[in-house]
């Protein structure tokens, strides 16, 4: 997705800095949702990631790196 995003140019960016860029909004991404879960059900919990992934492909998908995404 990076390559796609950047046309293949990191932009001084090395493979390592790019891969904590990844772990870094993973991070961020857990940091949001834990405490959101906290206010739902917890039998309603698979439901709630499984449309969050949903809509985060169809994000992906609207910007044209639906492919790029699939391959994560």
């Amino acid at each position: 997705m990076k390559h796609k995003l950047s046309n293949g140019s990191r932009g001084g960016c090395t493979h390592y800095g790019l891969e904590e860029i990844k772990l870094s909004e993973a991070a961020m991404e857990q940091a949001v949702v834990t405490p959101i879960l906290e206010f739902i059900p917890e039998e309603l919990h698979p439901k709630v990631i499984k449309r969050m992934e949903d809509v985060t492909r169809e994000y992906y998908r609207s910007i044209g790196l639906g492919e790029a995404y699939a391959q994560m």
